[in-house]
């Protein structure tokens, strides 16, 4: 696709805008295309409209930041104001685009010894952690001087603010780590923690992908999925519409969500394990000869347990089935619960 043909086609798929906003959007898309090309004349020019989201996907962000509904045909107004900051974000946006085109490929690797609490903050940059034996991370993204992430290392303590464009960060975790905090909005993160961490997890629609064995961690997230993996673990997990599995599982867990599914897989006998969702529904499997104290209920779906006889009335199925190998309970409003 050329400059002119992708031009042509982001301007069709933005008739629902008014002209003038229309025109706004195709020439600012125009003079980043321009400057991309000029920092980089190696760079050709079909190369680069492919490296960019197909202006369908580009059209749709526009018109539903805009409030256009396609049923009604009509975008919702919006002030002066609201519209300065539609244009802040629309070229901010733009500039993340053509970071390719405009950046040089950077690294950052650096070690940093006697680290016991890491703090990480990103945005859509992917995290892994490794075991270590000393505390070292690569960091890698487009980024110029004035975008760079941010690291400071006070004392025992490792901050890294990762910034709008770093990709990747990976991170190796000594054994001493004795405290582990991240915050992603849609970066994936995939963790190896060591044994006995305390760690903090939170992010909006990044997945989670966490192993870990002897120690206490709590996630947040909005509509990522988590997976979790490990034996004498202590997990409080919340998540909005997200789904959560529990691989050859031992310890203590809490999950509470709102619409996911919970999958646990017990690779031992567990402590205990509440699971609490709305909608999604729970499964639990636990390994033979264990018969844990178990009380679930579902509002409007179906609750079986291995071994014990569901009670059904009128607006809620239950169970409550006595045992000394743990301690489990699930609820759901609309959701299927098994237990076996």
């Amino acid at each position: 696709m050329t400059k002119k043909e992708y031009l042509d086609e982001l301007s069709r798929q933005l008739r629902p805008l008014n002209e003038n906003e229309r025109e706004d959007i195709i020439l600012e898309f125009a003079s980043h295309i321009d400057d991309a090309m000029e920092r980089k004349p190696e760079l050709d020019e079909a190369s680069l409209m492919a490296s960019l989201p197909h202006p369908s996907v580009l059209a749709k962000q526009f018109l539903d930041e805009a409030g256009y509904s396609p049923e009604s045909g009509r975008g919702s107004a919006s002030g002066r104001h609201e519209q300065s900051e539609r244009r802040d974000d629309r070229s901010d946006r733009f500039r993340s685009y053509f970071r390719y085109a405009t950046s040089e490929h950077a690294e950052i690797e650096e070690t940093y010894d006697n680290i016991q609490k890491v703090e990480i903050r990103g945005i859509s940059s992917d995290i892994r952690a490794v075991p270590g034996q000393h505390c070292k991370i690569r960091v890698e993204g487009y980024w110029e001087e004035d975008s760079m992430p941010e690291i400071d290392a006070s004392g025992s303590t490792l901050r890294l603010d990762l910034g709008k464009e770093t990709e990747n960060l990976t991170i190796e975790l000594p054994p001493y780590l004795v405290e582990f905090l991240a915050r992603s909005i849609s970066g994936d993160m995939e963790l190896s923690l060591p044994s006995g961490v305390s760690a903090r997890v939170e992010t909006t629609s990044g997945d989670l992908a966490i192993r870990a064995e002897n120690s206490h961690i709590q996630t947040l997230s909005v509509s990522g999925d988590q997976h979790l993996t490990g034996t004498s673990l202590d997990l409080k997990l919340k998540t909005t519409s997200g789904d959560v599995h529990l691989n050859d599982f031992g310890g203590s867990a809490a999950v509470t969500t709102a619409s996911g599914d919970v999958r646990i897989a017990c690779g031992e006998k567990p402590e205990s394990i509440e699971a609490t969702t709305m909608s999604g529904d729970v499964s639990i499997r636990l390994p033979v000869n264990t018969n844990p104290f178990v009380r679930a209920s579902s509002v409007s779906g179906d609750v079986e347990v291995r071994n014990a006889r569901t009670i059904s009335r009128p607006g809620k199925s239950y169970v409550e089935n006595p045992g000394s190998d743990g301690e489990i309970t699930a609820h759901t409003m609309s959701g299927d619960i098994i237990i076996n």
